[in-house]
């Protein structure tokens, strides 16, 4: 008789994750940067040039910032199921 108390459990299984879906946040994440980055330099060149739009293009940042996390984070929850 063997024991079964000494019997070794299966292994865990791992989630499996779809290569595509991979790809798909890599790609995502590729054009962001490639997006975020021409815009980020014309900002800076922006008000390196005319400082005076410090305030506005500031407050106008705040705004996109809010207005885009929650989205973000939806995206991220849709993509993660």
């Amino acid at each position: 008789m063997s024991n079964p108390a000494s019997a070794e459990p299966p292994p865990p299984q791992q989630p499996s994750q779809d290569p595509n879906r991979t790809l798909q946040l890599v790609i995502m994440m590729l054009l962001s940067v490639v997006v975020l980055l021409p815009i980020g330099g014309f900002l800076i060149y922006l008000l390196w040039r005319h400082p005076s739009l410090a305030t506005p293009i500031a407050t106008a940042g705040t705004v996109i910032g809010v207005i885009l996390t929650p989205l973000v984070g939806i995206l991220i929850a849709i993509l993660k199921r």
